[in-house]
Order: structure tokens, then sequence, then C-alpha cells
């Protein structure tokens, strides 16, 4: 269920990042969406470091996300925050079914 919960955010944060924060619901959310992605990515790769796995490319994507998010908020958008946003939307959708479907 947590998985769930998480990959519904990352989804989130991805539309947020998608649309550059332009529809106001999702422009009020966006420096909570940042801290979100931020935290989640540095605790998840450093407990994957601790464990010994050095690939951790979900952690990965959602600290790029979080900075994305943190420099759109800062108002600062750039081209390159689509790739990233498409990125860090199937990285949502990946986890969201895993989850799902318990795989």
């Amino acid at each position: 269920m947590i998985i769930l919960i998480m990959s519904i955010l990352d989804l989130l944060s991805g539309a947020v990042l998608i649309t550059n924060g332009d529809f106001l619901f999702f422009s009020s959310i966006v420096s909570y969406m940042a801290a979100y992605s931020l935290f989640k990515g540095v605790l998840f790769l450093l407990s994957s470091f601790g464990m010994g796995y050095y690939f951790d490319w979900m952690s990965a994507i959602d600290i790029i996300t979080g900075i994305g998010l943190l420099l759109l908020m800062w108002g600062f958008s750039f081209g390159f925050f689509y790739t990233i946003a498409v990125i860090a939307l199937l990285k949502g959708a990946y986890s969201f079914l895993r989850g799902f479907f318990r795989i």
C-alpha cells in the first residue's frame, strides 16, 4: 500500500514538472513535491548504498526530479524539464504497476 501511495506521488511530481506549474492547483504544491522527491531520493539512495547496491536508478530519478522541481519553484524553466518529467512519469507508472500487481 505504501508503494502505491509513493508511486502516485511520483506521478504527481512528474505531472507538476511536465506542466511547469502552469495550473493554479499544481503551482501551489511545487515546493512540497520538490521536498518529497529530494527526501525520498536521498533516503533511498543512502539505504541502497548501505546495502551494497550502487546502481539505484529510481533514487537518481527522484533526486533529479526534485532538483527540477526546486528550479521550477524558483522560477527557472528549461526545455529539458519535459524529458525529466516524462522519465519521472514512466518511473511512477512502473512503480505503480509493480505495487498494484505485487510483482
